[in-house]
Parts: structure tokens; C-alpha cells; sequence
């Protein structure tokens, strides 16, 4: 019978304002309770402030940190701005945070270069209006994603809309102070014919998943993220093996990651090592309890070790979390029908489809099990609607020819 393996899961790396901090909740205590039992929740509620003071605390030494960090991210975005080679360029960078403004040193260094540009924007505003403006604008722009806000640490592409005026002075300040002006021309046209060859050569990193996240990894050798995301570009080319090495690697550097304990465990169910597989996905769940996907692909890890309690179970488990999840539908009846409760199955295949009419596997499987209740009519409709959708589908093909068999012989 069809079932669905859930798909491996890269790490997001868009930006997005992180949640919003949680507000820890009180219990309010009925005015009618004994004295006793008012100090008790007068406990609670001195309990919840302070836990709330130390999450605040927490908080504001987070945004502290982010915020000295910036200084040093802003000093890269003017490097690249200077000087862009390809072999700057990340799209994942490890970047450590800084602690205090000497650790490390160039976080001060960071702070005086940006006060000094400031200073300079203020000193050459009458004598250098498009220098003074451009500085401002490189700063202004900078200012939200660069700030206490926590987003990812360090992006490239918020350098685009920063750079245009910085770029739009350097070019009139070319032609103003360089004589003869076919010398400004020519130095111009050099920076951008060099820019193009290297907007090319990092295009050719960009073209291709698997190159675009080696290329990370290289640039940031002990970063989980990379790994992780390397690995699930390996396994959509079906590369499981090469895969296989760099998920264990971002666990190594990131026992916690969650994501990479999901990937590996769906990699190692795809190579046939179930025991290892479900490990590595008990663990993923341990980490993520409301991780679905999951419990899903542990289901099938159980499922095909024909263990079917467990594989309902997580199932079932995957159901709660998602109801609307139709591939853990359809793998529940498999489960289901495979320990010999077929009306259970026939159930969970109806409203699989239900859930998505286009589902060929779920028309087959609820193909097999009308056919074993001896209904080969429904059976045979069921295959046929199966090779309607997936006019590919040989296993609904032969199933499909072994009803209309049987019909025959009737």
C-alpha cells in the first residue's frame, strides 16, 4: 500500500520580527478565601513578578547585545559597500554577538567609525551637501533592521536601498575632482565592468541550492543552520548519503536543533535504518512536541517495521496536532487496515480525500481495502480515479487489472 514519507524542512532564513514576548499569567484569587489561602496566592503573585522581572531583564540584556552586535554588522555593510567581492558574500553568516563594547575590541572600533562618519555628514553638510545627505541616508536606512529589533543578525540585502545615494556621491565626486574627465570615465567603467564579472560570479552560486549552501558552509564552517540547510538541498537532488553527513554534522555542532533531528531522521527511514531513523525523530519530537511532521514519519518508521500500535499511535498523534493533515490520513489507514481494522481504514482513506480530492495514493489504498471487504465494484471506481489523476500510477494500474479479473471470474 502508498504511503507518504512528510518532506524534509530547511531553516527559514527570512527575515521576520521575532514573537512577541509572552506575558506570564496570574491567577487571580477568589476574594472569599481564608486568610491562608491568600497568603498562598499573595506567594503566586510575588512568584510571577519576579519571573517577570527576570524575562524582562533577560530581554532588555538581549536587545543590549543585539544592538552593540549592529555596530560591528554596520561596519561590514560599509566594507561590502567599498569592496563586494564574491568571496565576502554570505548569505548565512556566524556572526557572534558582542558582550560589552571591548568584547570583542572591534566593537568600540565599530562605534567610532560610525560616530565619526556622523560627525563628518555634520561637518561637510555646507561644503559637501550630497556627501553629508548620502551618509545620512546610508544610516537612515539602516536604522530599523540594524536596532534592537530581532530580526537575523546580519543580512546583505539591506544594504540595497542604503547604497544607492553613497554610490550616487562617490560617481559625482569622480567626475568633480578627476581630470581629464576621459579618466573618470574610464575608472568608472572599470568598477562597473568588474562589478558585473563578479555579480555573474556570485549569480552561479545563487543558480543551484546544493552550491549555494556549500558556499555557506564554507564561509561559515561552525554554523549549524548551513549544514542543515545544505542537507536538505542534498536529499530534494536525492543525494541521501552525502545528506546523511552534513544533518549529523549540524547536530554535532547543534545537539538541540530540531530541525536537523526531523531532517536526519527522514533521511535515515529513507535509507532503510528505521532504528536509527525513529531515534533521531523521538528526539526531534523531544525537542518540538508540536512538531507533526514528525510524528507522521515515525508513524511510517513503525509502519513499515510492522509495528502498527506504535505507528498508530504517532499517527494519530501527528492527526491531533494537524487535523487537516491528509498524508497522516492516508498513512493511518494504511496502519489501520494493515492490523485488520478496515472500516477504521475506510474511514481515515474517505476523508483523506475529502480532505484532497486529487490524492491518487489515498484512492488506491481505499481501492485495496473495498476490495478486500469484497466490494470489487467501489474497488475497481476507486483505481480508476486513482490512474485519472496519475495516468503513471502502475501500482493502481495492476490493481485496477486484478479486479477487473476477479469481476470476470464472478
Amino acid at each position: 500500500m502508498a504511503v507518504r514519507v512528510g518532506a524534509v524542512r530547511g531553516e527559514n532564513l527570512l527575515d521576520a520580527v521575532g514573537h512577541a514576548e509572552q506575558r506570564l499569567g496570574r491567577r487571580r484569587l477568589d476574594q472569599l478565601l481564608g486568610a491562608a489561602a491568600g497568603e498562598g496566592g499573595e506567594h503566586d503573585r510575588a512568584g510571577s513578578d519576579e519571573a517577570q522581572l527576570q524575562a524582562r531583564v533577560r530581554q532588555l540584556e538581549e536587545q543590549a547585545k543585539r544592538l552593540l552586535t549592529q555596530l560591528r554588522v554596520v561596519c561590514v555593510y560599509i566594507s561590502l559597500l567599498i569592496w563586494p567581492h564574491p568571496s565576502r558574500l554570505n548569505l548565512d553568516y556566524d556572526f557572534p554577538p558582542s558582550v560589552s563594547l571591548l568584547e570583542p575590541p572591534t566593537t568600540l572600533a565599530g562605534l567610532l567609525l560610525i560616530a565619526g562618519l556622523l560627525f563628518l555628514a555634520v561637518r561637510v553638510a555646507k561644503r559637501e551637501p550630497l556627501v553629508s545627505f548620502s551618509i545620512l541616508w546610508f544610516f537612515g536606512n539602516l536604522v530599523i533592521e540594524s536596532s534592537v529589533i530581532p530580526l537575523e543578525t546580519v543580512f546583505e540585502h539591506r544594504t540595497y536601498l542604503p547604497s544607492v545615494m553613497p554610490v550616487i556621491a562617490a560617481v559625482a565626486l569622480l567626475f568633480r575632482r578627476v581630470r581629464p574627465k576621459w579618466v573618470a570615465i574610464g575608472l568608472l567603467s572599470a568598477a562597473a565592468a568588474g562589478g558585473a564579472l563578479w555579480t555573474h560570479q556570485r549569480n552561479q552560486v545563487w543558480s543551484d541550492a546544493v552550491t549555494l549552501w556549500r558556499d555557506c558552509v564554507q564561509k561559515s564552517p561552525l554554523k549549524a543552520r548551513p549544514y542543515n540547510n545544505l542537507g536538505t538541498a542534498l536529499v530534494e537532488k536525492g543525494r541521501l548519503p552525502e545528506a546523511e553527513s552534513n544533518l549529523q554534522k549540524a547536530i554535532a555542532l547543534k545537539p538541540q536543533y530540531g530541525d536537523a533531528r526531523y531532517n536526519l531522521g527522514y533521511v535515515l527511514i529513507r535509507l532503510g535504518r528505521m532504528e536509527a531513523g525513529s531515534h533521531q525523530l523521538l528526539e526531534a519530537i523531544r525537542l518540538e512536541p508540536e512538531n507533526y511532521m514528525a510524528h507522521n514519519n515515525l508513524g511510517i518508521a513503525y509502519l513499515l517495521q510492522e509495528n502498527y500500535p506504535q505507528a498508530i499511535h504517532h499517527l494519530r498523534e501527528a492527526l491531533r496536532l494537524k487535523p487537516d493533515f491528509e498524508t497522516a490520513r492516508n498513512n493511518l489507514g494504511v496502519a489501520l487496515k494493515n492490523q485488520g481494522d478496515l472500516d477504521a481504514a475506510l474511514r481515515e482513506f474517505s476523508e483523506a480525500i475529502r480532505l484532497n480530492p486529487n490524492f491518487a495514493e489515498a484512492y488506491n489504498n481505499l481501492g485495496l481495502t473495498l476490495k478486500e471487504m469484497g466490494k470489487l465494484k467501489e474497488a475497481e471506481e476507486n483505481f480508476s480515479r486513482a490512474l485519472r489523476i496519475n495516468p503513471e500510477y502502475a501500482t493502481a494500474r495492476q490493481n485496477l487489472e486484478e479486479t477487473a479479473a476477479m469481476m470476470r471470474k464472478k
